[in-house]
């Protein structure tokens, strides 16, 4: 990726006919161009690069997949998908039982607002008695 000072070149990429995705710069790209006569023809430099036998030079690979790779290859894709289903699925367990952590956690958080209030109002209540009768509870009370 080049940068200049006004643009920036941002990196293509393409799949190459081994079904491999590159950047579109490594892939021999076919340039056809229309001679005097108007007729249509292969430039000489992409008949050169271009793919011949299944190969490129860039790549260098020749034979197709064997049987035990396809067959890896299948089973890690199987593997995968199980796994992506699995996951979908306990997120949406987890998605249907918020409605109900949520009302419990109502529930609770109002208990624990009543018994903030009852502490506070029997700690008045409490204080108010030490102030008429000095001695009635013992600071270790309150």
């Amino acid at each position: 990726m080049r940068t200049t000072a006004d643009t920036l070149e941002m990196p293509v990429f393409r799949t190459d006919h081994n079904g491999k995705t590159r950047l579109a710069r490594d892939i021999p790209m076919p340039v056809f161009y229309t001679d005097n006569s108007g007729r249509t023809r292969l430039s000489q430099t992409a008949a050169q690069t271009a793919p011949q036998d299944g190969f490129t030079a860039q790549s260098g690979e020749t034979a197709p997949p064997t049987v035990g790779e396809r067959i890896g290859k299948t089973f890690g894709s199987v593997i995968k998908n199980r796994a992506a289903g699995f996951a979908n699925g306990q997120a949406t367990l987890y998605q249907a039982g918020q409605s109900g952590r949520t009302s419990r956690d109502q529930e609770l958080l109002e208990g624990y607002r009543y018994d903030l209030n009852r502490a506070q109002y029997d700690l008045s209540v409490m204080e108010e008695q030490n102030r008429q009768t000095p001695g009635y509870w013992s600071e270790r009370d309150l």
